[in-house]
């Protein structure tokens, strides 16, 4: 599903091994439901400095991943949030394009810490 400055409204979404929740275009993406579930193989990409709220829980399994691209993010971005503070993505993988990312949760939002741009790093240990 792809959705950029939208708000989508729904009862339960779950995103299933080999789905992919994509925002993208520097929007924000709303999502109205009760629980956004993202299943093992499931997977939530932020481009382009978007950002994901969720009014209720945000589950991410193990075996989902968080994809972003670092160049479009800075230390103290918001990626995910959760409406309820209910947020568990603590068992997913993050995956970065084009660079490296640290994060910590705090009251349900996902912050950045910190985007490491590995050309940067290459060029340094060169």
């Amino acid at each position: 599903m792809n959705a950029a400055g939208a708000t989508l409204e729904t009862e339960n979404l779950n995103v299933y091994s080999g789905g992919t929740l994509q925002a993208a275009g520097g929007d924000p993406i709303s999502i109205d439901s009760d629980s956004v579930t993202v299943e093992d193989g499931g997977v939530i990409s932020l481009k382009d400095g978007s950002t994901l709220a969720v009014t209720g829980a945000l589950t991410m399994g193990p075996g989902s991943i968080l994809r972003l691209s670092a160049n479009d993010y800075a230390a103290g971005d918001t990626l995910l949030s959760s409406g309820n503070g209910d947020l568990d993505v603590e068992s997913a993988t993050l995956e970065v394009e084009g660079g490296q990312a640290n994060y910590i949760i705090e009251n349900g939002v996902i912050y950045l810490t910190a985007v490491f741009d590995n050309s940067i790093a290459e060029a340094l240990t060169v």
